[in-house]
């Protein structure tokens, strides 16, 4: 599953600070974000009272975005369809990157691939 951010604001920087905190979150929920955000500065000037965009340029920004996304979740549909990473791990015993040995699969702050016992460099 691909996400993606549309952020808005009564200034001029349209929520593009949240949205950096909300990236941080999506991330550990195993929702990978797209690259770009849709940042949507003067809400209040963007938008036409029937909700079209003002500019062509919200737009043409907005088509872009979404062909992004489209992109990311075929991709990602592609993937996970062969395997994903941490389920090809196996329940093997690992040791974590900071040596830590575990019987989970390895996920996150993980050393991929590198079995119980060696070393790293």
């Amino acid at each position: 599953m691909a996400s993606a951010i549309v952020c808005y604001s009564g200034g001029r920087f349209g929520g593009v600070r949240a949205a950096m905190q909300l990236l941080a979150i999506l991330r550990e929920l195993g929702m990978p974000s797209i690259p770009s955000l849709l940042p949507i500065p003067k809400i209040g000037m963007a938008l036409s009272t029937e909700r079209s965009p003002e500019k062509p340029r919200l737009d043409q920004s907005a088509g872009r975005f979404v062909d992004e996304l489209v992109w990311y979740a075929e991709a990602l549909r592609r993937q996970r369809a062969e395997d994903t990473p941490y389920e090809s791990l196996g329940r093997e015993k690992r040791i974590c990157s900071f040596g830590v040995r575990s019987d989970a699969p390895l996920f996150n702050g993980a050393s991929f691939g590198r079995k119980a016992g060696s070393t790293f460099r």
